[in-house]
């Protein structure tokens, strides 16, 4: 029994390792066969850590649930160039999803006098992070 456990968790974490590199770019590349580039620094982190190479696929996410794939066409000193392989999807939302609310008052919210958002939570007599499904 306790093999089966050890096995079915293995296996999971192997699922998990398989899922594409996944970067932050935003607008994302419409439709099928447009083309985008990653910036500086994200191109250094997939062409030196990652070790991607030409042809290899990658998920651009643009932080609002859409995702596409895309595959790696050139990398050169000012990005990689990336190329849509399939058309924008939404990714349903999966985990917590978190809440953070200043105190007295409100505090944290926009529009408050701070400058800055530092200062708005240093100006918050307190906040509280609460978990919402």
């Amino acid at each position: 029994m306790r093999f089966r456990l050890l096995c079915r968790a293995l296996q999971a974490d192997a699922r998990k390792s398989s899922r594409l590199p996944r970067f932050y770019h935003s607008p994302l590349p419409a439709t099928k066969g447009l083309r985008a580039k990653l910036g500086s620094a994200e191109s250094k982190h997939a062409a030196r850590v990652l070790r991607l190479q030409e042809g290899d696929l990658i998920e651009l996410c643009d932080g609002e649930g859409r995702t596409v794939h895309v595959r790696l066409v050139s990398t050169d000193k000012t990005g990689c160039l990336l190329e849509a392989v399939a058309d924008v999807a939404l990714a349903p939302w999966v985990g917590p999803r978190w809440e953070v609310r200043g105190g007295e008052g409100g505090g944290c919210r926009v529009g408050c006098a701070p400058a800055t958002p530092s200062q708005c939570l240093t100006a918050a007599v307190g906040f509280r992070v609460r978990a919402t499904t």
